[in-house]
């Protein structure tokens, strides 16, 4: 599965790949070429680390440095999920110059690292996907899918592991059979392309009114609607359950009554969540926002509000 970044602007485009060899060289092929680098984003710390030379504005690194740097790359590995010796494991690949050459901020796999249980900031695009551990140390590719980066159950399973004091005795065996294969002789690219899945903000995507913003929080998550002004606490109903939400609002557009509705991405406590309606001032305005706030059963990093179908 593809992870464009998050701006939007990096279309991933890449063949179904039928093992990690030939994923590896189609993820080097891509980041070879420095799309969307922008010396507007470069990390200047970075370029001091590696140049050797310190520049206090981005306005005074010399266009051909920042030439010669936009075709850096390093792919790197992470383990999100660290397997027991052998077994499935789930990696993801990266451009580790991205902060070097300023790739954009890849928000959606930020997340996904927050969501194992491991920090970081992704830059460009990433691909993830699910190998199997032999006792041998090799590994093979499994079918992963873009619905299974939200899968609860190997989500929570990478926590657990991740947290673990062991972590990295876990996570090498993975790490050496990867390297292995990085370093076997190159493999022509896939090139049946295919488009990568869209990006997700955290934010409705359908047309018309109104937005909605979604904040993740350790115990909550708190959903912050755009209502009309002469919205009153009897024009909303908000239904809350253990995996499920749907909010309407009779004072919207017939056709857009109902904001929200669809399996939330994990459970809650439906009798601790709450709403309330709030008049905010913005840029001298007034506003009204419809606020919800949704009590976790788990304290569970969240990756969207609602699962898609």
């Amino acid at each position: 599965s593809y992870l464009p970044a998050a701006d939007g602007k990096a279309a991933v485009r890449a063949g179904q790949s039928p093992s990690l060899q030939a994923l590896w060289a189609n993820f080097s092929g891509l980041v070879a070429k420095g799309l969307y680098a922008s010396i507007d984003r470069v990390d200047l710390a970075e370029v001091e680390a590696v140049m050797g030379r310190t520049y206090t504005q981005r306005e005074l690194l010399p266009r051909e440095v920042f030439e010669e740097l936009r075709h850096r790359y390093r792919v790197e590995a992470r383990v999100l999920l660290p397997p027991e010796k052998a077994g499935e494991a789930v990696i993801m690949l990266l451009d580790s110059c991205g902060g070097l050459k300023g790739l954009p901020h890849n928000e959606r796999a930020t997340r996904q690292l927050a969501a194992c249980g491991l920090s970081g900031d992704v830059r460009g695009d990433c691909a993830v996907c699910r190998l199997s551990l032999s006792d041998a140390g090799t590994v093979d590719m499994l079918d992963f899918q873009a619905s299974d980066l939200l899968d609860r159950q190997w989500l929570e399973l990478a926590q657990k592991k991740n947290a673990r004091a062991d972590r990295s005795d876990l996570a090498a065996p993975v790490l050496r059979a990867v390297e292995a294969v990085a370093a076997a002789p190159a493999v022509e690219p896939v090139t049946a392309p295919v488009e990568a899945p869209a990006h997700d903000e955290g934010t409705a995507a359908a047309a018309g009114p109104p937005e909605y913003t979604w904040e993740d929080a350790k115990s909550d998550v708190t959903v912050t609607i755009d209502v009309p002004q002469a919205t009153t606490n009897g024009d909303v109903r908000c239904t809350f359950m253990a995996d499920w939400l749907r909010v309407d609002v009779a004072t919207l557009p017939a056709g857009a009554r109902t904001v929200v509705e669809g399996r939330l991405f994990q459970r809650v406590d439906p009798d601790t969540c709450v709403w309330t309606l709030d008049t905010v001032t913005v840029e001298g305005k007034s506003a009204r926002k419809l606020v919800l706030t949704l009590e976790k059963e788990k304290e569970m990093r969240w990756l969207e509000l609602t699962r898609k179908a």
